[in-house]
């Protein structure tokens, strides 16, 4: 069974190797805050595809990502 985030996002365990987390704290948002800046930083294509880009703006000024990384996202999501 694949383990989830809050919003159900699915968790690649590869991408925090460096914590030693139980179940109960994969879904609070301080792991997704975590998690989200893990996944824009180093995440597949497949794993920011599952983002709702709603999740992403709400959490984008928590995240401690690059400023490379955070100037992308603000672009992204700016509207047209």
């Amino acid at each position: 069974m694949a383990m989830r985030t809050l919003y159900g996002i699915e968790v690649n365990p590869g991408l925090f190797w460096d914590y030693n987390l139980t179940n109960e704290k994969l879904t609070t948002e301080e792991f997704l805050t975590f998690y989200l800046g893990r996944i824009l930083e180093r995440g597949t294509a497949r794993e920011v595809k599952q983002i709702p880009t709603d999740v992403i703006r709400t959490y984008l000024d928590r995240l401690t990502i690059p400023s490379r990384v955070r100037k992308f996202w603000e672009w992204y999501l700016s509207p047209s």
